[in-house]
């Protein structure tokens, strides 16, 4: 994830302190990941090394104000206009365990996936409930919510298949 290129795109509406850049990420990506400011002010010392914003003025009590700049921008557009790279499934903490099953009997694998299911229908629950919340007119946090119900609608339905595979015995 950049938080680089979020900073600069909440830039683009305008200059923001750093304690406000904080605030405004949690709130676009719906607090499902919040930033702690030791990464805040080492992205915007970061930002502002590569020339991409600079400090405008001070705020008053010692809060620096931060601008993008023209090479932010740029940076920003090109950053947006590539279509992004999906990061590899096969790479998260899941698929390890699934590489590592033969140390489990099968009947241990089996209660794993099913806590694995619940887990994805819990979270399922909570963003659809977000996802209803959410005003359609906020493209990007709702896109960003059906996105990720999606994800995990073929994840349950995957740990289904586990599921049918294993309580049948097969190996396949």
């Amino acid at each position: 994830m950049s938080v680089k290129h979020i900073f600069l795109a909440l830039l683009t509406e305008g200059d923001l302190h750093g304690y406000e850049l904080k605030q405004h990420y949690d709130q676009l990506l719906l607090h499902e990941t919040q930033l702690n400011f030791g990464q805040v002010y080492s992205t915007l010392l970061r930002l502002e090394r590569d020339r991409l914003i600079s400090l405008r003025e001070n705020g008053g009590a010692d809060k620096k104000i931060y601008a993008i700049t023209e090479l932010g921008r740029r940076e920003l557009y090109h950053w947006l206009m590539e279509p992004g790279k999906e990061s590899m499934v096969l790479y998260d903490e899941l698929s390890f365990k699934l590489a590592a099953m033969q140390v489990l009997s099968s009947g241990g694998f089996l209660q794993m996936i099913a806590e694995y299911k619940k887990l994805l229908i819990s979270q399922m629950q909570r963003l659809t409930k977000k996802k209803l919340e959410t005003p359609k007119e906020q493209l990007g946090p709702y896109l960003l919510l059906e996105r990720s119900i999606l994800k995990l609608e073929a994840d349950i339905r995957w740990a289904d298949r586990c599921l049918e595979l294993l309580q049948r015995g097969d190996e396949t």
